[in-house]
């Protein structure tokens, strides 16, 4: 963009600015005189021209970024330009020739869908700005106020805003998706669960020895795709739902480890051994019994799978300054730093061609929101010499 004073008068049509003499008649650029791309394109929606003016030296004399400012001075000039033409932002003044007030946004919002919007209001018109932003606009400007500084931070925090909540609605989609298919999916697979176990007990007839371990194999990938429906659900409900929904009671963490122990020990009977050290004088801890039940099954699935099985897996809870620290230890095959990092992802499986983590990821990224909703946090450190030690920190 050209760089002129504040005192060189600027006409733009629908298309891009072009620097007139006070004597000379206004005629609109072709589209062969369109400047190229500028980091930013701007459409302002004002049938003030002064106050287009303003603006447009006003973006014209910042020195970090470069603005293209299109043009509209009515609600039917700013929809037909909006049919060629997506800018990055809309600057717009509510009180237009053709139409006023909150219609003006809510119909150049049905037209520029996609596109933040700023609303640009008069002074004693501050609460209609706030109504605007509570119906979809980005932010609002008050015009007797504008500065260039203001302008210019407030159209790009508009735009990376705008990014933000846009991917944040999709996360939110793909969740409800995911949580609508695996609840339909449930249902027949439990179903298909009992029906196996019916089987293998005989009670529809008798199963010959040949078709007992292609019922077994078939019972067991159905469990464990059961497994994974479930962790879904439950990812859905502790990312939409938060902590409201989860009750919370003193909880006894000795005990409640206790059972998670006999669980997999029945469950993995030729698995390493799994000692519990608890300090003495350790606190309840105010939680979701089920949910941390989820959330140590899960770091002792972990260490069974990863872990040494000649070795054995040693659980200790201590209790420091207010919070309570249980670390499940084991040793196997180190974790690198670099995948350490990454443990806790929803979905991440591991480096290609390194060691893998849990098949879908979702166990520990599970494991790390129940530790958040709890007010408490999980980390992993892992070296060849001491083994692999994932700690979880509560409150007391």
């Amino acid at each position: 963009m050209k760089r002129m004073s504040l005192t060189e008068e600027v006409c733009m049509s629908r298309g891009e600015p072009t620097q007139v003499r006070k004597d000379a008649p206004i005629e609109l650029p072709s589209p062969e005189a369109r400047t190229a791309p500028s980091d930013i394109s701007v459409l302002m929606i004002e049938d003030d021209m002064t106050y287009y003016r303003w603006v447009w030296a006003l973006l014209n004399d910042c020195a970090e970024l470069t603005f293209t400012l299109h043009h509209a001075s009515s609600l039917a000039d700013a929809t037909l330009m909006l049919t060629d033409h997506a800018p990055d932002v809309i600057l717009l003044d509510m009180n237009l020739p053709d139409s006023s007030g909150l219609d003006t946004l809510l119909n150049i919002k049905e037209e520029a869908a996609g596109i933040p919007i700023i609303i640009l209001t008069a002074s004693d018109d501050r609460e209609v700005g706030l109504k605007s932003v509570s119906v979809g606009a980005q932010d609002f400007l008050v015009k007797q106020r504008l500065t260039g500084d203001a302008l210019t931070w407030c159209i790009r925090y508009a735009i990376e805003r705008y990014k933000t909540e846009q991917s944040r609605l999709r996360t939110a989609a793909i969740q409800d998706f995911t949580a609508a298919l695996a609840h339909d999916l449930r249902t027949p697979m439990i179903g298909a669960d009992y029906l196996l176990d019916v089987l293998l007990m005989g009670a529809l007839g008798q199963v010959s020895a040949q078709q007992i371990p292609a019922l077994e194999q078939l019972k067991q990938s159905n469990s464990k795709q059961l497994k994974l429906v479930q962790k879904l659900l439950e990812i859905y409900r502790y990312e939409a739902a938060g902590t409201e929904t989860h009750i919370r009671r003193p909880i006894d963490l000795e005990r409640l480890l206790g059972d998670c122990i006999l669980e997999w020990n029945a469950f993995a009977a030729h698995a390493a051994p799994i000692e519990l050290e608890v300090e003495s004088s350790i606190p309840p801890i105010d939680g979701d019994e089920s949910a941390l039940l989820m959330l140590f099954g899960s770091l002792i699935e972990n260490a069974i799978k990863f872990g040494d099985k000649d070795g054995k897996i040693k659980i200790q809870v201590t209790a420091f300054h207010g919070e309570i620290n249980v670390h499940v230890h084991n040793f196997g095959d180190p974790i690198s730093e670099d995948m350490q990092k990454r443990l806790f992802q929803n979905f991440w499986q591991g480096l290609p061609g390194k060691r893998s983590v849990p098949n879908t990821g979702l166990g520990l990224y599970l494991s790390q929101r129940i530790a958040a909703l709890h007010g408490g946090k999980i980390r992993c450190s892992s070296t060849e010499k001491h083994g692999t030690t994932f700690s979880v920190v509560l409150p007391s």
